[in-house]
């Protein structure tokens, strides 16, 4: 149930990320990043979360944060403008970085899921096999 309650809390974050998207130079790409990720979070609160897509997107969006991390940081919350572009890369690394984190968080809860579900197949399967195993051999 808390798990639950987190993916909709995730989900209606990056719904809000994306639609502070509307004024970016780039609304379509961005707003679609966010709202990629809070699809994730969404199928993620009534669905077993998939391990792989959830790492691929863990990876992929970490490697975007690191590649647009500004080689001058001169912070996020001043204005932007075509002189300072620093800012504006700044923020769409953080954004990333963001989104890498929750969905590390999908991947590990995959990753449980994954390990408890193959632990619970071993354990019928030797069970079956205790039962199929006779005790002793009737000669």
């Amino acid at each position: 149930m808390p798990y639950r309650l987190i993916s909709l809390f995730l989900t209606l974050i990056f719904l809000l990320f994306a639609l502070l998207q509307y004024n970016d130079p780039e609304p379509f790409f961005w707003g679609g990043v966010y709202l990629m990720v809070a699809f994730f979070h969404l199928s993620a609160a009534y669905n077993k979360p998939r391990l792989l897509p959830s790492i691929i997107g863990t990876v992929v969006s970490l490697l975007g944060a690191i590649s647009l991390w500004p080689s001058e940081y001169l912070g996020i919350v001043d204005d932007m403008n075509t002189g300072t572009p620093q800012i504006e890369l700044a923020r769409e690394s953080l954004g990333l970085a963001v989104a890498s984190f929750s969905l590390c968080f999908l991947s590990l809860k995959a990753y449980k899921d994954q390990r408890v579900a193959t632990s619970q197949l071993n354990g019928k399967e030797q069970n079956s096999q205790a039962l199929a195993t006779p005790e002793y051999d009737h000669q």
